[in-house]
């Protein structure tokens, strides 16, 4: 797993690492004599001794010693050594043992091969296990060199599983680690554990110190990955392709039971009879926690691991087929469940002739609708969403289902005859196709449309839509009236007000229009056009406190004395 892990960021890695490798083997190269590359015989995994690649930073007659050991370190140092060992550039090359396997990217730092006593002391504790890494403790609090006794510290086994029960201090820090150590011991041990804490971390520390410690979804979404593949690495698949029919009788005795269990609770909670089928199918699957239950009853002998084995398939298949039985269901069962419980919504099956036309019934529509007809205004509702066709029907309004896109559909609705095309549907482009619709074959109609924002009211004057209303703006007007009134303006001033940046919009934009296209121009005439309203009214308000006071405005701007 954590071989895994480590490939993945060496790729990731790459891709944004190639060119400054590049340039900084080139700086070695031209700033002194010798190899770019310097291979340091280091202790390994198993206290095996392997090659560690650096960009040099010493010079070629530096002695083979562990830098803070080392009488007069700077001296030896190359013109830019400094600089990449300060910024750890000179670690880069690392990524060499990584692909190979030598090292990863998150681990113990590897020692020195003639550092004994470091080496003695990490193997008394247990730590000559782990695969050294890149980045260790030290180098995440921002120590390099002189961290050898916290190196021999830290890298101990005992105090990495005590790092899950960290200060309260650090609470995103504790989440991570108490999450990946259920992960790290279900993968297979306590090195394991260790090794994915000091990942969480090191993650953890990045992100902090980038200002993103409140970012958590990565982290979700990659444990959760982690922990599915942890569970796939733990499956004897011999036992799954050599028990067949097991497999398939538990898997199928599970879904039924769940299945209904889960029906008859949904009676009983009162859902509809058009949502119990897919509500007891989403819950009928297995869940990911009986993988950790499966596993806890292998380690407590409850059941041989043969066994957690045959459930785990089961309840991953259960998973696996959860979205083709929704598939399956949206389109065998449903339609059915639609067809009995609910009316086919009524079509158009003869010529309308109502002067008006209103395409689109929802919320905009609705209140059109009704006030022509509390006039006595008769008129043919259109729109394509059946189920509230079959709302607005129990209230006693007819509408008609059908795409107004359709030019078969406007003709029957009595297009040609009528005066006036409301076009109320919600998305601007099928309002859009409607209207240019309508002026191609029916060139009389005069038309109402409700334009969503002003991008879609621009696009409906480009259209010579004159009567187009911007859905939300009166009402918006209207709440902006009664904040002002609640903060104690008198109700005339605050409907002044709210006239007067009617007025200054209605105004602004059609200024504006002739350049909607022109994005820069847009802006500068939204800046100056707020900037003279503020003034404008800055300007009012003055004048309405001289009258209040009675005091002339050449008085109240008179200087004193």
């Amino acid at each position: 797993m954590k071989r895994i892990i480590d490939l993945i960021l060496l790729l990731i890695a790459l891709v944004f690492l190639a060119i400054p490798m590049l340039i900084t083997a080139i700086i070695v190269k031209l700033t002194s004599p010798g190899p770019i590359v310097f291979w340091s015989d280091r202790v390994g995994q198993y206290n095996r001794i392997f090659r560690m690649p650096k960009f040099r930073t010493m010079q070629v007659n530096t002695p083979n010693v562990a830098t803070h050991l080392l009488v007069g370190a700077g001296s030896y140092l190359t013109p830019v050594g400094g600089f990449l060992r300060k910024s750890s550039l000179d670690e880069l090359p690392q990524l060499w043992s990584v692909l190979v396997g030598d090292m990863s990217f998150v681990g113990p730092r590897p020692a020195l091969y003639n550092q004994e006593d470091l080496i003695a002391m990490r193997t008394e504790r247990g730590v000559e296990v782990l695969v050294p890494g890149i980045t260790g403790w030290a180098q995440i609090n921002g120590y390099r060199g002189e961290t050898d006794t916290l190196d021999t510290f830290v890298d101990s086994s005992w105090y990495f599983i005590r790092f899950a029960s960290q200060p309260d201090d650090q609470p995103f820090d504790r989440a991570i680690a108490e999450q990946w150590l259920p992960v790290g011991q279900y993968i297979g041990g306590v090195e394991h554990a260790i090794l994915h804490l000091l990942y969480a971390r090191f993650w953890t520390r990045a992100l902090a110190r980038i200002g993103k410690i409140g970012v958590t979804e990565p982290f979700k979404g990659l444990l959760l990955g982690l922990f599915f593949m942890a569970v796939g690495m733990n499956i004897d698949f011999g036992v799954l392709m050599g028990s067949p029919g097991k497999v398939a009788a538990i898997l199928a005795g599970f879904l039924l039971i769940k299945l209904v269990v889960i029906y008859g609770l949904s009676r009983l909670m009162g859902i509809p009879l058009q949502e119990r089928p897919v509500f007891t199918l989403l819950l009928a699957q297995g869940g990911e926690f009986a993988f950790v239950v499966f596993q806890t009853a292998v380690g407590a002998r409850v059941f041989p691991e043969k066994t957690s084995s045959l459930l785990v398939g089961a309840v991953t298949l259960s998973m696996v087929l959860g979205p083709l039985l929704l598939l399956l269901m949206d389109r065998l069962v449903l339609p059915r469940f639609s067809r009995r419980l609910a009316p086919a919504p009524e079509e158009i099956s003869e010529p309308q002739e109502a002067p008006v036309i209103i395409a689109g019934f929802g919320r905009y529509g609705q209140i059109i609708g009704r006030t022509l007809a509390a006039q006595g205004i008769r008129a043919t509702v259109l729109d394509h969403d059946a189920e509230l066709i079959e709302q607005t029907r129990r209230f006693g309004y007819r509408v008609f289902y059908g795409d107004a896109t359709r030019l078969d559909l406007l003709r029957m609705a009595g297009a040609a005859q009528a005066r006036v095309l409301v076009v109320a549907v919600d998305a601007p482009d099928q309002s859009l196709a409607v209207i240019d619709l309508a002026k191609q074959h029916f060139p009389h109609l005069q038309i109402v449309a409700r334009a969503r924002d002003v991008s879609h009211w621009y696009a409906l004057r480009d259209r010579h839509i004159t009567h187009a209303q911007r859905e939300v703006f009166e009402s918006s007007l209207a709440s902006a009236r009664s904040v002002m009134e609640l903060l104690g303006q008198p109700p005339e001033a605050a409907l002044h007000a709210a006239e007067r940046f009617r007025a200054h919009n209605l105004a602004l934009m059609a200024k504006m229009y002739p350049h909607h296209k022109d994005e820069a121009k847009l802006i500068a005439l939204v800046k100056r056009g707020r900037l003279q309203l503020k003034e404008q009214m800055a300007q009012e308000r003055a004048e309405a406190d001289q009258q209040a006071t009675g005091t002339p405005q050449d008085e109240a701007t008179k200087p004193a004395g």
